[in-house]
């Protein structure tokens, strides 16, 4: 369980199906194993490199289970900006 926020120190609870910073709102599901809270624009890439990467096997590149273990069996709820950032590139979706 996570105690407390990695931007602002204050205190996480469980609201809903996510841990939430109760200053900041930084957030991320309770389901995501050794999940890293993330603030909006770290969510916003999450956002976009999921929407990437299930394109992959939702259009049948490959299949789903490939697809996680081609990204190393990672789950982006447990990357940080530089790692999401690093997934973008290396997938060809530089972002500026």
């Amino acid at each position: 369980m996570i105690e407390t926020c990695r931007y602002c120190g204050y205190k996480v609870v469980i609201n809903g199906p996510n841990y939430e910073c109760v200053n900041c709102k930084a957030s991320v599901g309770v389901r995501i194993k050794n999940g890293l809270l993330a603030d909006k624009e770290l969510r916003l890439l999450r956002v976009k490199c999921h929407q990437l990467f299930d394109a992959q096997w939702v259009f049948g590149k490959v299949t789903r289970s490939q697809a996680y273990i081609n990204n190393g069996n990672k789950h982006f709820g447990q990357m940080d900006k530089e790692e999401c950032l690093s997934w973008l590139n290396e997938n060809g979706h530089a972002v500026n």
